[in-house]
Order: C-alpha cells, then sequence, then structure tokens
C-alpha cells in the first residue's frame, strides 16, 4: 500500500502533505517477512508506477530515518524522500 496527501488548510489547522507505505520486510536474515506502515511528513518526492506492486524486489535506502533520506523500491517504481525522516525505522 502507498498513499500520498496533499497539504492542506482547514479551518485554523494547516496539514502537511504525508506518503504514508505499508511493506513487507523480513525481521532479519532468514525470518519471516511481517507487515510494516512507515510514514513521513512533507515529502518532496513521491512516485508510484504499476510495477511496484509486482512482486517482491530489493528496498534501498538512503539517508537516516530521522533525516533527509529515502526509500526506493523497483529500482524507482516506488520512490519516496523527505527531509524530516520517517515515523519507524524501515528494517
Amino acid at each position: 500500500m502507498a498513499a500520498w496527501t496533499a497539504a492542506r488548510a482547514g479551518y485554523r489547522t494547516e496539514h502537511p502533505a504525508e506518503a504514508q507505505l505499508q511493506l513487507a520486510l523480513p525481521a532479519g536474515p532468514g525470518e519471516p517477512w511481517r507487515p510494516r506502515t512507515v510514514s513521513c511528513a512533507e515529502p518532496h518526492a513521491f512516485r508510484l508506477a504499476v510495477a511496484a506492486f509486482q512482486g517482491p524486489g530489493a528496498l534501498a535506502r538512503t539517508g537516516r530515518a530521522t533525516g533527509p533520506s529515502s526509500l526506493d523500491l523497483h529500482q524507482g517504481a516506488l520512490y519516496v524522500a523527505t527531509e524530516k525522516g520517517w515515523s519507524a525505522a524501515v528494517g
């Protein structure tokens, strides 16, 4: 699952853009895969193509979980970049 919500302003409240991903990741080498949900506020890049849903693929991460970072699945089919980090560490 991949979702992106645009920044918006409501009555007396501003809501920043947000990206949320639900991924299946192994807990460790040779361990079972488990669903994991992570999100980031104010993503500056969000790209999603059908190829991201074509089965397992290598997940490439750059940066730090608490600062500028990106996640890339299936060589750019799913790509999210943020300056503010992620809600949880990504395996």
